[in-house]
């Protein structure tokens, strides 16, 4: 599976680095998946490029972790790239709701799935 993630983050990096051609210069970002996280589909440690998944959410909702929590993810990356370390309490603010937008995702903080 982390293979599959890992190819399409790089196809992802490439049409966005289309949108932002920043981003050009720089790597997608890594993947991890963490058996341990339940209360969270993932995140994003910009400061490093990396991704962390649930592998739990994964297992129960791969159509919806690849579709819409990596690209959500990935906006993480790359706000940090585009606009740099402003206030990192507001992670979910406009500089990454419009490139949520111009990426082709809707700008929503917190996912609705829930584990079994």
């Amino acid at each position: 599976m982390i293979h599959t993630i890992e190819k399409r983050i790089h196809k992802l990096w490439g049409e966005y680095a289309e949108i932002f051609p920043k981003l050009v210069k720089h790597d997608p970002p890594s993947i991890e998946l963490n058996d341990r996280l339940y209360k969270t589909a993932g995140f994003c440690i910009v400061e490093d490029n990396h991704i962390v998944l649930s592998s739990a959410y994964l297992g129960q909702h791969p159509r919806y972790m690849l579709l819409t929590i990596l690209p959500h993810e990935m906006a993480h990356s790359m706000d940090y790239i585009l606009n740099g370390w402003y206030t990192r309490k507001h992670c979910h603010a406009s500089p990454w709701k419009n490139i949520m937008v111009a990426i082709g995702q809707a700008p929503n903080p917190y996912h609705h799935m829930e584990l079994k």
